[in-house]
């Protein structure tokens, strides 16, 4: 059983934002079930590393992208994102001190992150994209 599915909701309506939006929930879903499933730390390290990976990959794309049409939010969205990263990097280096073992707090917090920030920040910008796309 996936930590989240993915709803149209979600769809913002930028394939590139989309695909790594469907990309970081993939991810999420991969080490969740990992972690769920008695992998052993390696497998489990392995996936949480991809999904560290993925997201600062993403942030970067997605900042370019708002830079590339002048958001004026992008300061702030930019701000968010390193707080996410370094709420990510907190929990990476508690899993890695616990050998692997992931708590329910921390698909929580992957949860409630990817949820809100899509729905809520991300919206903003892809509506005023759209907007200057128009």
């Amino acid at each position: 059983m996936p930590v989240m599915e993915w709803n149209e909701r979600f769809a913002l309506g930028i394939d590139q934002v989309d695909s790594e939006h469907r990309r970081i929930l993939d991810a999420m879903n991969d080490l969740f079930d990992h972690a769920q499933g008695g992998a052993n730390a390696s497998l489990v390290l392995k996936d949480l590393d991809y999904l560290v990976r993925v997201t600062t990959d993403h942030f970067a794309h997605e900042e370019a992208y708002f830079d590339s049409f002048g958001y004026k939010d992008a300061e702030r969205h930019k701000m968010i994102h390193k707080q996410l990263l370094s709420k990510l990097a907190s929990h990476q280096q508690t899993i890695i001190a616990a050998q692997g073992q992931v708590t329910k707090d921390f698909f929580d917090f992957l949860r409630f992150w990817l949820s809100a920030h899509i729905l809520g920040i991300d919206k903003k910008y892809a509506d005023v994209a759209k907007g200057v796309a128009a």
